[in-house]
């Protein structure tokens, strides 16, 4: 059986995250989704290094701006809509 774990925003390791890391230790095999993917290589340990399959917003170039999305990240016009694309 295939499973995907879906999650809205990988920019840092806080709350979501951890239960997302407790997911994925139930389910090690399942595949992950986000919108975009920001988590750097050397801290990637708790999505068990995992591939992201992320949306198109990933490759946005307004997106080289990480932090200008961390901290607008919430009201970002496209999340939605990148979600039921």
């Amino acid at each position: 059986m295939k499973i995907a774990v879906v999650h809205d925003w990988l920019i840092k390791y806080a709350g979501s995250e951890r239960v997302l890391e407790q997911i994925l230790l139930i389910y090690p095999d399942s595949d992950l989704f986000s919108v975009v993917d920001f988590i750097d290589k050397d801290k990637r340990g708790f999505i068990l290094n995992k591939n992201v399959s992320t949306t198109f917003i990933q490759s946005l170039p307004i997106l080289g701006l990480k932090p200008l999305i961390q901290n607008l990240h919430l009201n970002f016009p496209f999340k939605y809509w990148a979600i039921w694309w």
